[in-house]
């Protein structure tokens, strides 16, 4: 039985001494490590189309839900498999409308901070019936927009529906999951010094989410740090449990990327006001970024998944 809490780790030693040494070979390896993984799943689904026509992508906050779905769909492309990529991102409810928290946050990470009728009646009118509206939610705005994206899809189609939510039960109809393929996208391993944990999974998506929302969703550090604790707790409660039914676990942590993310974090963070209630975060990434050697975010090559999180 296989074992999908187990996580692999490398030694930030053998890192550093590969930037120094041939930081070339060590992109190359990381991207080619990830793109491998792709590479299998997209031969597994092109060579059972009939059973796999829905592709249920999920996995934790930062863990590169979007660019695997994108690389996934340009793979079975290639394969000559016809592919749309969904994002459930975009069924979220309004923001005035999510239930709050105790402490008067909203609770973005609630299942029920998406808009499930929506979702059933859209995917299953594009699953049985070939066509229908894609909304399109504004993270800046908090709000979905009044146009929606029309989408058609072949009986032979592939698609490819992703977002936190993918594999729990109630977000598609039990017979839109009969023929499905799940994966879970995850940060798989983990970094370590002298023999001892020195960054953790959880650590490097949280690097990857302040960059992401800073650069893509117009969300300051100071609020992703306020909503971090709740984010690791929605995981807890409404993702992880669902791991054990993935298919295949997607492994999306490439070696270098705490490297260049050094930097990165670095440029976001000097704008950062330091608060009582943020101090403690800013020394936890203070900590696990200094352990690594830095290389600029020009490293990261055009095509990387990690382009999702740097800028």
């Amino acid at each position: 039985m296989r074992d999908i809490w187990y996580k692999e780790i490398v030694d930030i030693g053998k890192i550093n001494e590969r930037v120094q040494r041939s930081p070339g070979e060590l992109i190359w390896d990381s991207e080619q490590y990830y793109r491998d993984q792709i590479e299998a799943i997209a031969g597994r689904i092109a060579g059972d189309t009939e059973h796999c026509r829905l592709i249920l992508l999920t996995g934790p906050s930062a863990s590169g839900k979007t660019t695997s779905a994108k690389l996934l769909s340009e793979r079975l492309e290639e394969r000559r498999v016809k592919t749309h990529v969904v994002s459930f991102d975009n069924f979220f409810l309004n923001r005035d409308q999510v239930k709050l928290l105790p402490d008067g946050r909203p609770d973005f990470e609630a299942v029920e901070a998406m808009d499930i009728p929506l979702i059933h009646q859209c995917f299953t009118n594009l699953l049985l019936e070939g066509e229908c509206q894609i909304p399109i939610f504004d993270f800046h705005t908090g709000k979905r927009r009044e146009e929606a994206i029309p989408l058609q899809a072949g009986p032979k189609d592939v698609v490819i529906a992703e977002g936190i939510h993918a594999l729990n039960p109630v977000m598609l109809p039990p017979e839109l999951q009969d023929n499905s393929f799940k994966i879970y996208a995850c940060v798989q391993r983990e970094f370590a010094k002298e023999g001892e944990v020195a960054v953790t999974s959880k650590q490097v998506r949280f690097l990857r989410r302040i960059l992401r929302d800073y650069y893509h969703r117009g969300a300051s550090p100071e609020y992703t740090m306020f909503l971090w604790d709740n984010v690791c707790l929605g995981e807890e409660k409404y993702i992880k449990p669902f791991k054990q039914y993935a298919d295949v676990i997607l492994d999306t942590m490439h070696d270098y990327e705490v490297c260049v993310v050094k930097d990165c974090l670095r440029f976001v963070l000097h704008r950062t006001k330091k608060r009582e209630e943020n101090e403690e975060a800013l020394a936890m990434l203070k900590r696990c970024l200094d352990h690594f050697c830095g290389l600029g975010k020009g490293a990261v090559p055009e095509n990387s998944m990690l382009q999702e999180f740097v800028g």
